[in-house]
């Protein structure tokens, strides 16, 4: 019997322990972020669907928010679920393309979780 590559990663997960689980999906979700936002014919920015795409928007605000020194004084930092950063409804992940110096951290991931602290 061949198992696929998804096959054969659901298999380790599921020989974690429990308490390791989440933080491995959280992880793996990360990695594969890219290559699930092509397949589903997304922008990898702001992950809306190419023909929706606002990236070109995002820059405009971007220099604009240059411009008037927002983001400068104060450190925005978004902390979501591993699951939330790929859906278009989610404004929150569009900030760190937005404002200079923000950040969006996933829950799960460990070295997101480090960084919050």
């Amino acid at each position: 019997h061949r198992f696929t590559r998804e096959q054969r990663e659901a298999r380790a997960l599921l020989e974690l322990p429990p308490d390791q689980r989440s933080s491995s999906i959280a992880v793996l979700n990360r990695l594969k972020l890219g290559t699930s936002m092509r397949q589903q014919g997304k922008c990898e920015r702001c992950m809306f669907q190419h023909p929706y795409c606002i990236c070109s928007r995002l820059g405009e605000l971007s220099k604009q928010a240059s411009e008037h020194q927002v983001g400068q004084r104060v450190h925005f930092v978004v902390w979501m679920h591993q699951l939330e950063r790929k859906r278009a409804s989610n404004t929150g992940k569009l900030l760190e393309h937005v404002l200079p110096g923000s950040e969006v951290l996933l829950h799960d991931v460990p070295a997101d979780a480090e960084r919050l602290q």
